[in-house]
């Protein structure tokens, strides 16, 4: 398919599926319709995407390129201006693989006017420039920044099966998601800015030991959202030195998420600073938490079958200014220590279908 114009199409310029070895080169694909795909593509590989230049832009448009359980692209000179999410991926987590983002993608294709940063099966290496958006696939000590904000994308930064790397000194605003990690272990991300996306700020999926040092958390619309949310089997993440304000969830922790650290960070003026399913955790240290509509830290047992938090500690941490403290529902083994919660609204700890928990040190003041 060479040189064509395709415009205002109802649902998608150019369909493909269960198709393989084709070439798309030269074309220009454009809608200001809502709920249509500029390139959608559902189980087809090796396509060779050149030179072409793909706008849409209705508001509720749905993406410019949408692979969907599709392999091994080549990708160049191609243009996604001015849209909201230009390249989307199905995320759905039952059919998630790795090598169906594994695409060669170079920095002569354009996102929002800037070159795209897609680096796959690296083993090594840095890139500091300014770009649009930001893949990292299938990678291993790897260290990455930009000069840029990364606006206007499904996430601003998206890692998929990449370990050992480092992620520094971005700011991933304004998209729909600020970054999400998806089968990505042991990576540190540092000094960010997550302001303003749609949906929520960072998002792990069956991702294990990840450090996210001073991020800096922001909703687009103040009592929304998600500032960090851990899912599906993501355990021993550590989150240092974190300033979030205004979620509905600062921290959230799904039931099958265990052992998440919080220390030396600030949490304000969100429904729940921190709100969890865990059965084992969190750690929260050194923790200031206010301000907190519903609760500073809630803790959640017998969620989908019944068990109990098995083992949680809060230590050295204040608690000012919220409706709830700490709530504990079905919690044992627990440990509050060196605490201080003032001025709740309601109640300062409050606690049930719980045993054997240890408060000590702890101060509750009104």
């Amino acid at each position: 398919m060479v040189d064509n114009d395709l415009n205002s199409s109802a649902y998608a310029g150019i369909y493909l599926s269960s198709s393989s070895g084709l070439l798309i080169e030269n074309n220009r694909i454009n809608s200001t319709l809502n709920y249509t795909y500029g390139i959608w593509s559902s189980y087809t590989d090796y396509v060779r995407l050149s030179r072409n230049t793909i706008r849409v832009f209705g508001f509720y448009a749905y993406a410019g390129l949408y692979f969907d359980q599709s392999r091994f692209w080549n990708l160049r000179n191609n243009s996604f201006p001015n849209q909201y999410w230009p390249i989307l991926f199905n995320y759905n987590p039952y059919s998630l693989q790795v090598q169906y983002f594994i695409h060669d993608a170079d920095t002569s294709n354009t996102v929002n006017g800037l070159p795209l940063l897609w680096i796959v099966n690296a083993t090594t290496g840095s890139w500091n420039a300014s770009y649009g958006w930001i893949a990292l696939v299938n990678s291993s000590n790897i260290f990455v920044t930009s000069t840029s904000p990364l606006i206007r994308n499904v996430e601003g930064v998206l890692l998929v099966g990449t370990n050992d790397s480092t992620v520094h000194d971005v700011n991933a605003s304004a998209n729909q998601n600020g970054m999400r990690l998806w089968i990505s272990h042991r990576n540190r991300i540092n000094d960010t800015q997550v302001r303003a996306n749609v949906n929520l700020g960072i998002y792990l999926w069956d991702s294990n030991g990840n450090a996210f040092n001073r991020p800096l958390l922001r909703p687009d619309t103040p009592g929304t959202d998600y500032g960090l949310w851990f899912a599906d089997t993501s355990n021993n993440n550590t989150v240092e030195a974190a300033d979030c304000q205004q979620f509905t969830y600062c921290v959230y922790e799904e039931y099958l998420t265990n052992d998440i650290f919080l220390a030396n960070s600030t949490l304000d003026a969100a429904q729940y600073g921190v709100y969890s399913y865990s059965q084992s955790g969190p750690w929260i240290s050194h923790t200031t938490i206010t301000n907190s509509g519903s609760a500073g830290i809630q803790l959640n047992g017998a969620y989908y079958t019944y068990y109990n938090v098995a083992l949680f500690a809060i230590s050295n941490t204040s608690l000012a200014a919220n409706y709830y403290g700490v709530q504990c529902y079905y919690c044992a083994g627990g440990l509050i220590t060196d605490t201080d919660v003032n001025a709740s609204a309601y109640i300062g700890i409050y606690i049930s279908y719980s045993s054997g928990l240890v408060i000590q040190n702890t101060r509750v003041l009104s």
